[in-house]
Formats: C-alpha cells, structure tokens, sequence
C-alpha cells in the first residue's frame, strides 16, 4: 500500500467504521508512527477496493526484532485488520494476510506474532496457519508485578533504546515509570497497567519518562516472574481473552515459541 497521507486517510476512516468505538486511537498521527516511524522499518500491508475504488479491506503488519534461542531474529508483528461490513464473508482478509506474510518472507523475516481475540483466533489457527502459544495473563495489585526477570532463559521482544524510545511515543498514550517498571494510564481510576520491566542497563533519563505515583496497577502479559502482590482477576470481570499467536515463516528454521519459553508484555503489541 501507498503511504501517502491520502492512502494514511483511507485506512484511518474504514478503521474507524469497523471499529467505531476507537475512533480516537486511529488518528492520522498515530497511523503515521505506526507505518512510518518505525525504526525496524516502515509497515508491510495490503488492501482490497471494491468496484467503485473504495477501499474493501486492509491489513497490515509491522517489523520488529525478537530474540530467539539467543539471537536476534527479525520479524513482523501482526496489527490492524479491517474489511467493511459490505465486503465481509469474501475472505478478503485471508487473502490480504496471505500476501502480507508472502512479503514478509521475502524481506527476510522469520515470523508473525500476534494477540488475537476470541473472534478471531480461530481465524488465524484455521486459515492463516498460526499456533496458539497461550492466553495472556490478567492481574492485578499493589507496585511494580516485576520480580527480576532473566532474559537470557526466555525468548521476548527486542528493543533497543531507539526503538523503545519510539514505542513510547506513541501518540495517544502516556507513559510513565516508577522503580523498575514502566506504566501507561488506562481508563480505570486510580489504576495504571504495568506495561514493561526496564530494560538491564537502559538509562531512563534518555527514555523521557516522567515519573508516576501509580500504585494500584494492572499486568497483561506472559512469562515474567510477578510479585506475591498481584492477583488474578475474578472471573465476572475478567475481559475476553487477549490469545497470544505465532505464525513460523522460516521454513522451520525457529523452535516452537510455547508458554514457557516466552516473555510477552502489552508494550509488545498493540493495545495502548
């Protein structure tokens, strides 16, 4: 696809009919520092247009690097899938994400990963050949969730401080830290999420982050070592399951990703 601000609008607005409670998140700004700003490297997508040239369907995925068995492997991460509700039941969808991962590999990426909801994991396990690593954990508590994690035992998202710098930049969210945890503010009062454990040896200065008074605080993620203080959430208000996905286009060069070799955070995907 074009990243042209006329192509950036069309996204914007069938994202905005598919979606039409989140119409503050997919804004101009943040579609442009999502498929744009990347330091990994600008977004990997294709759309479909009805007769009439209006835009049908789109789906996109973005790069990022992942450290694998103690190397660094780049990769995509799956984001923003969008088909009108004219177009839906065409396989528009699979035949978009079919092409993107195509791309993908020809660029020389490994893998997609992906959090998917109850909707559309199936989707992505039937059609798209995905396998399903886990649901993400929810809980919450009082302070940081982060016990001291051990990267070096798990697989997890790579950052570097350019690109941890422009994931916090993101522009509709505010992020903060305190201690050795770095939080953004959700419509909940009084509750932040703990979004990442600060990297060994990233200075924070260099990250801009103010600090914050966040107390009560909420962890969606898997793998990491969480405080004595954190809690499950009960089941009546727990939210639909947030199911982490993986998809292998190495032509099996990568390990099975699984539940336990895994360090996955929400700074790692697109929830903020």
């Amino acid at each position: 696809m074009s990243l042209s601000d006329k192509s950036l609008e069309e996204v914007k607005d069938l994202l905005h009919i598919t979606f039409p409670n989140r119409k503050e998140k997919f804004s101009i700004d943040y579609l442009r520092w999502q498929y744009v700003d990347n330091p990994r490297g600008q977004v990997i997508a294709y759309n479909a247009y009805d007769k009439e040239g209006k835009l049908a369907a789109h789906y996109a995925v973005i790069p990022i690097e992942m450290v694998i068995d103690g190397k660094v492997i780049e990769g995509v991460l799956s984001l923003n899938t969008a088909t009108h509700p004219d177009h839906r039941g065409k396989r528009l969808f699979t035949i978009l994400a079919e092409y993107t991962y195509k791309r993908s590999q020809e660029l020389g990426r490994k893998f997609v990963i992906g959090v998917a909801n109850a909707n559309s994991t199936h989707g992505f396990l039937k059609n798209l050949g995905f396998y399903l690593i886990a649901p993400l954990e929810v809980k919450v508590g009082l302070g940081s969730p982060f016990k001291k994690s051990s990267y070096c035992e798990k697989n997890y998202i790579y950052y570097d401080e350019t690109t941890l710098r422009w994931r916090l930049r993101c522009p509709h969210f505010s992020y903060s830290f305190k201690g050795n945890a770095i939080y953004g503010k959700i419509n909940m009062p009084l509750f932040h999420t703990a979004v990442a454990l600060i990297p060994d040896g990233m200075n924070v200065a260099k990250l801009g982050l103010k600090t914050t008074s966040a107390c009560l605080n909420l962890y969606v993620g898997l793998g990491d070592r969480i405080s004595n203080l954190f809690f499950k959430l009960p089941r009546f208000i727990k939210r639909s399951p947030f199911n982490l996905i993986f998809k292998d286009i190495s032509n099996g060069e990568l390990p099975q990703i699984t539940s336990e070799n895994i360090i996955f955070r929400l700074l790692d995907y697109d929830v903020a």
